[in-house]
């Protein structure tokens, strides 16, 4: 700041008149500066917020305990009709709570002096910091003095979440992908999962793509089937997000990684329009390189195909009724297409063309109460044509046939639905009390058919394999979501000021799938025959057999429903002159999932998650703080656990002698051979004798320490330690030995157990208690059926297994983390972020998902199938990445252009070696799925790690003079240098005979290629 001719600093007041500046000229300035601060980024998360609005907290410094008497702060804002007024503590401090996100004005009203007016932007779940000093601003009577937001201070104080808070028009600004990954990528401490394997997901925290949250308008949108990632929402639709990584408090649950909570547009006062246009063109796009075999074969083919979208976007919004109606609507018209090589012998043409679409409806009823409806639609139908193409490799590079092959037929996948969203929110007793209601429903469907459905499915296996008629399964996938919650906030003063927030959700959801072969779920499976070889059945088919047809009826599916409920409440208390801030926070989850039969499969309650957090102002300038927290996280169980472990799966084969063909492929059918083979009775099991009775839910200890401090009035730096502890887990594993063992020792001895014949839900390491029947014949071949799961509890026999003849260690993931971030928010034409991160991530279990052989079958991936399968399995992890660097920002250059980069420089992943086990029989059987190279023991994360990657992506935005601000170009560039590190390899080093696989540590994911999108939008 410039000095005065003494060398002390200006008032503001004195630099006004020394200056003759007038109050136009400041108004006029603060305007331009709330426009600005619409781009500020905020990275903290505090107090009194709702996770679908924000707060606002403010501080009166320089001023006495009498000059505060009286004095009042104001909130307006006349975008939404919004006014409230609140008073000023003894202290100086004031705060308003649940305020709707947006841009507003404080006014500080106080005996004997002029109204001091500040604007404020409030972010979603932040609160916001305003600071007034009156006795700076004494030197001229001003009729209403407007102070530059550039006065609030840029850090929140009482914060002690971890994470980022970035609005829309600055994401516009910046060369991110249109969808909420892309934005957490922005965040420190996220990191892309395994794209080749769960596509586009972010690890939080080193924690797998499977344990994280995600809300719209405080609805929950994240996919409970198996924790995949989320529904897909109109990316234009979206005004703000806030990305947690760690610390966040009791409001928030169902979440061992992070937490992505956005808000969507609304209406104002103001009538508002665009247009816009995004093209992703084909012939910018760069392709990948191959993947070859040791021998030279070809792997995985990338060097050909082409992939273009266009999007069309119309928006509108403005008042139905002014100070009262909003309305906002979007039209997204969509356009993708692309074309690729599936495998090395088909060649795929897909396309989308279906359009999305959303609205909001906001009613101010009064400037305290409002009701609110949004709806939003990604239903959509991707079609894929499948051609034969058979590509001719060797020695490291491959020839194209002429033309398309034969047509293979298209498949189809109809995905998305509908969602409805209702809101209430209000303010009573003076804003002592806020009180928020929601009811919210969805269906997302995830449904694969094809143009071959009604023709039976039928494989010939007698020269070649090959398939003659159908496809081997149809899936019909529906998930549908019920949730309803309700939160309160109230304000007191006891030993210092309390704001007191406590909460309820309930969520009924119900997974619906059903899967079957085509035609009428039957599968007809031709064979040679060499006489005297025995079938599956293990008959021998009669003398003179040449061929054989085998004939299974296959079903499986049903309703599975999800029950979640939570309450929590937490107490924030400031004392000390509002120096300490203290989150008090206690939430308690319960969790009822069903089998295919609507009966409990899992419930468990009282899951008691502590949260307490706590910040201290350094010098009570609201300008540096020291802050930690420490708390307990449940994640979930999803539908797919029930799906998979009690759907009542039908599976039954019966053999023949095959005669011939007929036209249609069906087989003309001799005499039956030996006994039916029946897999799968169509029985849910009973509950009881596939889960353990003292099951115990999924948990997360973290503990978080930092120090944050501004610099100036537009930086900020901080520096943050993490550590999570996953304590215990859920996993299903093979009882056979012990149960066996357990059994002889009982004087049960008509039993044979395959060794992956019985599976118990259970936690890895704990002892298991189910109930087993121990002496039921079904079939009368003297063996005990005891895999027989009918009946009732009375009927079965009560089982306690303990940990030790199991056989399974405990499940361990460990996290630790460093942090560094330094920020600089909008000003003087730019903004900025920088951070680096150290991270170790190890342990045996990587969590919901398995990323070494890619299995998304969360709570029952194969890891603790066997336990040989868990030997060597203790080493970093797949998402311990342990050095990376982030850098984004903006710069305008000219009135009318601003650049944007962002910057990601990160260290590889570690590499295994899985193969066959050279003891254990049953994990053997698994094939390439033990931790074992040629009988040898090779420790997880022992066999080096891929590349460091880097990622430059470059952006460009132009607003023309001539287009009187309503109009803008734009062109990002992402990848620029077209780099293509390999982020993935193949971690099955054997095959299944235990010869050496070829593929293995070859490239299986790539970074993405160089790709540009063009924009425009016209304003209106």
């Amino acid at each position: 700041m410039n000095k005065r001719p003494d060398g002390k600093a200006w008032s503001f007041h004195a630099f006004v008149t020394r200056f003759g500046i007038t109050t136009n000229l400041v108004n006029r300035f603060a305007r331009y500066t709330a426009l600005a601060a619409v781009l500020a980024l905020v990275t903290s998360t505090s107090y009194a917020q709702s996770n679908a609005a924000g707060a606002i907290f403010g501080r009166v410094v320089g001023s006495s305990s009498s000059d505060l008497s009286g004095a009042k702060a104001t909130l307006t804002s006349k975008d939404f009709n919004i006014n409230r007024t609140t008073p000023v503590s003894s202290v100086g401090s004031f705060d308003f709570p649940g305020v709707p996100v947006g841009d507003y004005e404080v006014t500080l009203s106080m005996k004997g002096r002029e109204p001091l007016a500040q604007s404020a932007h409030v972010g979603l779940g932040t609160t916001s910091s305003v600071r007034f000093e009156p006795s700076a601003m004494d030197t001229v009577k001003l009729e209403k003095l407007v102070v530059s937001a550039q006065n609030a201070s840029p850090i929140d104080v009482a914060s002690t979440s971890i994470g980022l808070n970035i609005r829309a028009e600055t994401v516009n600004l910046l060369p991110v992908g249109r969808d909420i990954t892309s934005v957490a990528m922005l965040t420190p401490g996220v990191s892309k999962g395994d794209t080749g394997f769960f596509g586009n997901l972010s690890s939080f925290a080193g924690a797998s793509v499977a344990e994280n949250a995600y809300y719209l308008n405080g609805f929950n949108i994240t996919d409970f089937r198996r924790g995949l990632g989320y529904g897909t929402v109109p990316f234009n639709f979206f005004n703000e997000f806030q990305v947690l990584t760690s610390g966040y408090s009791a409001e928030f649950g169902r979440s061992t990684g992070g937490v992505v909570n956005a808000i969507s547009k609304r209406g104002t006062n103001n009538y508002q329009a665009s247009a816009s246009v995004i093209w992703n063109p084909a012939g910018l796009d760069e392709n990948g390189f191959d993947s070859y075999r040791t021998t030279g074969a070809l792997y995985i083919v990338r060097s050909i195909g082409s992939r273009e979208s266009k999007s069309y976007n119309i928006e509108a919004s403005g008042p139905l009724w002014k100070n009262h109606l909003y309305f906002y609507g979007l039209y997204q018209g969509r356009d993708s297409k692309s074309n690729f090589m599936s495998g090395t012998s088909q060649w795929q043409f897909a396309k989308n063309k279906d359009p999305f679409w959303s609205g909001k409806i906001d009613y101010q009823i009064t400037p305290n109460h409002a009701v609110e409806y949004t709806t939003f639609s990604d239903k959509s139908t991707t079609t894929t044509e499948r051609f034969n193409y058979p590509l001719v490799s060797a020695n490291g590079a491959f020839t194209r046939p002429a033309a398309l092959g034969t047509n293979l037929g298209n498949t189809y996948f109809d995905g998305g639905g509908r969602s409805n969203i209702y809101r209430y929110a209000g303010n009573f007793l003076d804003n002592t009390l806020t009180f928020t209601a929601l009811y919210g429903t969805s269906v997302k469907n995830s449904t694969s058919r094809t143009d071959v459905f009604a023709q039976p499915y039928v494989v010939d296996n007698r020269t070649t394999t090959q398939v003659l008629s159908g496809a081997a399964s149809v899936t019909e996938d529906v998930d549908r979501r019920h949730a309803k919650r309700a939160d309160a906030t109230y304000r007191f003063s006891f030993l210092g000021s309390h704001t007191l927030k406590f909460g309820y959700d309930n969520e009924n959801n119900k997974a619906h799938t059903k899967a079957r072969a085509t035609g009428d779920g039957t599968r007809y499976v031709y064979d040679s025959y060499t006489a005297g070889s025995k079938l599956a059945n293990n008959a021998v088919a009669p003398a003179g057999t040449t061929q054989t047809a085998s004939i299974s009826q296959y079903f499986t599916g049903g309703d599975f429903r999800v029950i979640t409920e939570a309450m929590y409440i937490e107490d924030n208390w400031k004392l000390m002159e509002d120096r300490l801030s203290l989150n008090l926070g206690f939430r308690r989850e319960m969790l009822d999932n069903r089998n295919g039969n609507d009966v409990t499969f899992i419930k468990i309650e009282n899951m008691k998650a502590p949260r307490i957090s706590g910040s201290y102002d350094l010098k009570g300038d609201g300008l540096s703080k020291v802050f930690g927290s420490w708390g307990r996280y449940f994640l979930q169980i999803p539908a797919n656990t029930a799906a998979r472990m009690a759907s009542g799966e039908t599976f039954y084969s019966d053999y023949f002698v095959l005669n011939s063909l007929k036209p249609d492929f069906t087989p003309n059918l001799g005499a039956q051979i030996g006994a039916r083979v029946i897999t799968g009775t169509g029985i849910v099991p009973g509950v009881e004798t596939i889960v353990n009775a003292e099951i115990q839910p999924m948990y997360q200890d973290e503990f978080t320490i930092g120090y944050e401090r501004a610099i100036g009035k537009k930086w900020k730096a901080s520096i943050m330690g993490i550590y999570r502890n996953l304590a215990q887990t859920l996993e299903d594993e093979a009882v056979d030995a012990a149960l066996l063992k357990y059994a002889k020792g009982k004087g049960y001895n008509k039993f044979e157990l395959g060794g992956f014949d019985y599976y118990v839900l259970t936690n890895p390491g704990a002892n298991a208690t189910f109930y087993v029947n121990m002496t039921k014949d079904l079939d009368g071949d003297g063996i005990v059926d005891i895999n027989d799961q009918s009946g009732s509890i009375a009927t079965k026999e009560k089982v306690t297994l303990d940990a030790a003849s199991l056989g399974y260690p405990k499940a361990s993931r460990k996290y630790y983390a460093v942090q560094l971030e330094l920020e600089r928010k909008y000003a003087d034409k730019w903004f900025a972020n920088f951070s680096y991160v150290w991270t170790h991530s190890y342990g045996n279990y990587e969590g919901s998902v398995y990323s070494d052989i890619g299995q998304s079958d969360a709570g029952i991936t194969q890891l603790f199938d066997q336990p040989g399968l868990v030997d060597g399995t203790y080493g970093n992890l797949p998402n311990d990445r342990r050095h990376t660097f982030k850098t984004f920002g903006a710069y305008q250059i000219t009135k009318e252009l601003t650049l944007s980069g962002s910057f990601i420089y990160q260290s590889g992943r570690a590499i295994s070696a899985l193969g066959l086990h050279p003891t254990d029989v049953y994990a053997r059987a698994y094939g390439a799925a033990s931790m074992y190279r040629g009988g040898v023991l090779m420790p997880r994360g022992s066999s080096g790690t891929t590349p460091w990657t880097c990622n430059i992506d470059l952006g460009a935005k132009y607003k023309p003079t001539w287009g009187k601000n309503k109009i803008s170009f734009g062109m990002d560039v992402f990848n620029v240098p077209n780099w293509q590190t390999t982020t993935g390899v193949r971690e099955q080093s054997e095959l299944g005979n235990g010869s050496p696989d070829n593929r293995y540590k070859k490239p299986r994911a790539i970074q993405t290629p160089r790709s540009v999108r063009f924009s425009m939008t016209l304003d209106y």
